[in-house]
């Protein structure tokens, strides 16, 4: 597996450079956020990464209700509150406060996960409880919720949803360490330190920037499209 270093030094040694000449001319700390475009250009048009998101869908009402019956001297205000104001709460309050938020509630918009970059054409798969306390895994319908937005789903009937998306492989920041092993595929990698290079050199030199740019497009189109699926990838955005 290629690691951050490996996109590091591909780049240097395109551009003819030292880490710390690059540094001294300003480019160095613009690599990963050239990455993070060539990383959503392939996602977007070639190569996502094929996942599911699993959202855990409850009535809201439902939800306050057992919390007072169960609770009835407890003031729950604080479930509207920010985490950060949280630090001074009880430990049970936290705990309260936490699996209130992993929840998601009907009929109320939902944001699918960061690396989101559009919906899947797999299964969507509901698991609910049914009158007679039976778990039912069943494929979603339009029935059971609708897309609201470009990143968002409104659900209708409460249950644990698995959402079909695309999403990116891996996004870099200033502080991805050298040696962070990156989680992407070798073909998509190998593109990206070609994209850096010729958007160093797009100022400067346009000439060795378009040369690059087609080095970046012969990369691109060597990239195996199958339909990659990993098994062992959920986002969780809530718990049963």
């Amino acid at each position: 597996m290629y690691t951050y270093g490996y996109i590091v030094d591909s780049t240097l040694a395109k551009l003819d450079m030292s880490k710390e000449l690059a540094q001294k001319n300003g480019l160095y700390n613009k690599f990963s956020y050239y990455a993070n475009e060539a990383m959503s250009q392939i996602c977007s048009a070639i190569k996502p990464k094929r996942t599911f998101a699993k959202f855990t869908v409850v009535d809201r009402k439902v939800i306050i209700s057992n919390l007072k019956r169960d609770y009835p001297k407890v003031n729950f205000s604080f479930l509207e509150y920010s985490w950060q104001k949280m630090k001074d709460a009880t430990e049970w309050e936290q705990q309260c406060w936490k699996e209130y938020h992993s929840l998601t509630f009907l009929c109320e918009p939902a944001k699918m996960p960061e690396d989101f970059i559009s919906f899947g054409d797999e299964i969507n798969k509901r698991t609910f409880v049914n009158s007679v306390d039976e778990r039912v895994a069943v494929n979603c319908t339009d029935d059971d919720f609708e897309i609201h937005g470009s990143n968002s789903i409104l659900f209708k009937n409460p249950g644990i949803y698995l959402i079909s998306y695309n999403a990116r492989w891996f996004k870099f920041t200033t502080n991805t360490d050298y040696d962070e092993e990156i989680d992407a595929p070798d073909d998509v990698i190998e593109c990206i330190p070609s994209y850096i290079t010729s958007q160093c050199f797009k100022i400067d030199d346009e000439t060795k920037a378009q040369v690059y740019r087609n080095e970046y497009e012969q990369f691109l189109s060597r990239i195996d499209d199958d339909h990659y699926i990993s098994s062992k990838t959920v986002n969780i955005t809530g718990d049963w």
